[in-house]
């Protein structure tokens, strides 16, 4: 009884983080044109450091360049990644009501699109900002990642569960 008790309540942990994501898109989503724009410039230039040999000591014309090229790949890649964390967790969170497996993919699939849609429409409305569905596109699939990803995790928790109950 103790088991099925704290199993229960485990969900809290991945709901948590949906929760947490969906503020830190929301929060991401409020910042104007201009905020925004400087902050994934900020990132890009901390990727091309990392990307590129001595990208400091690089000329300045071809610095620039380099983060020119990387600056729209870099803000895709943040809405791929923010929303592959974001269907993760919303999936392990309904892997503790539904039952069925592909109802489990589904629901995620489905408050993550709907989040997705709602957070671009959201941003046509902020200064600066227009909403996509280009980006609504690459948060779905984001999404459809992290799914994907939980999916192998539960995958691999079980196989380990149900060898281990066969060896005891």
């Amino acid at each position: 009884m103790m088991a099925d008790n704290k199993r229960s309540r485990i969900f809290i942990i991945p709901l948590f983080f949906s929760i947490v994501i969906m503020a830190a898109i929301f929060m991401f989503s409020l910042q104007n044109g201009v905020v925004s724009g400087s902050t994934s410039l900020n990132v890009t230039r901390v990727s091309a450091r990392l990307i590129f040999y001595k990208f400091d000591s690089l000329p300045t014309e071809l610095q620039n360049e380099i983060i020119s090229e990387l600056h729209f790949s870099v803000r895709k890649a943040a809405h791929f990644t923010l929303y592959a964390l974001y269907g993760f967790n919303v999936f392990l969170t309904f892997s503790f009501f539904i039952k069925k497996l592909r109802f489990q993919m589904l629901a995620a699939l489905c408050i993550s699109v709907v989040y997705a849609s709602f957070d671009e429409i959201h941003q046509h409305f902020i200064p600066g900002r227009t909403g996509s569905i280009f980006d609504v596109l690459i948060d779905t699939a984001g999404a459809v990642f992290g799914i994907i990803a939980g999916v192998m995790l539960l995958s691999v928790i079980n196989y380990i569960k149900n060898k281990y109950i066969k060896e005891n």
